[in-house]
């Protein structure tokens, strides 16, 4: 039996267990929530714009086994399963688009959640990335990733940032609407910071052609992002080299 401890505290990890953050990090939640509002995109949409869900990526039951859920060890969710843009998964000189900086803390990582008979499911189905860079040569920063990037599963999902550092997180019904604080009061998502504490907050209402809620990055912090309950998980969200950066997030709840 002794011979045997080793390695089923390998396997444990293997399956997806991950380690608790520290204790005694000073709570990073009482950031300046002005930041949440600055630039914000406008992509034109309008609620007669909701389109069917079920054009988007969907992760299957039947995809593997699940992937290692550990901040050393973040991989992309399976080939086909998420909107998942390949510098997400960037190493070395190209880790987010870091300018030739590679800050150590490698790729962003997927972490498949477990449903639970009876509760709803949130389901990943897209990653956004913005960057700080003059992508098409234009002269600016500011051509933003469309809020409704998640219907187009051909999508390059990557846009310029103009300056923000805001995590944004969409959340919608499996119709495909969006959903914010007054249709669904009970919805929370999850903040992880992988030096600090885990909290849960509420969602947040804005305007159609802007992401439904977010929260700014700061310089050092490491992110986790998922949603309160049985769901999918995204980790290593952070501002690589202290690089303008913003990740956008989309979340489908299924029913029970």
């Amino acid at each position: 039996m002794k011979r045997l401890l080793p390695w089923l505290a390998t396997l444990a990890v293997a399956c997806g267990a991950t380690p608790a953050p520290d204790a005694g990090v000073t709570d990073a939640a009482g950031v300046d929530a002005a930041a949440d509002d600055a630039g914000v995109t406008d992509a034109g949409v309008t609620d007669a714009a909701v389109a069917d869900a079920s054009s988007s990526p969907d992760a299957s039951a039947d995809a593997g086994p699940p992937l290692p859920c550990t901040w050393d060890d973040a991989r992309p969710p399976p080939t086909g399963t998420v909107l998942w843009p390949d510098v997400l998964s960037a190493t070395g000189a190209d880790t987010l688009r870091g300018h030739g900086h590679d800050d150590g803390r490698g790729p962003v990582g997927f972490c498949a959640g477990t449903p639970v008979a009876g509760e709803p499911f949130y389901r990943l189905v897209a990653v956004g990335f913005e960057t700080d860079e003059d992508i098409d040569g234009d002269g600016d920063v500011s051509d933003a990733l469309p809020v409704d990037f998640w219907r187009d599963p051909s999508a390059s999902a990557i846009g310029e940032s103009g300056g923000r550092v805001n995590v944004y997180i969409e959340v919608v019904d499996e119709a495909g609407v969006v959903l914010n604080r007054f249709t669904a009061p009970d919805t929370r998502y999850v903040r992880e910071l992988r030096d600090g504490p885990v909290e849960a907050f509420d969602l947040t209402d804005k305007p159609a052609n802007e992401f439904q809620t977010n929260f700014p990055m700061v310089g050092g912090q490491t992110a986790a992002v998922s949603m309160e309950g049985a769901s999918d998980r995204v980790f290593n969200l952070r501002l690589p080299v202290n690089h303008h950066v913003t990740f956008a997030v989309v979340f489908r709840r299924e029913a029970p």
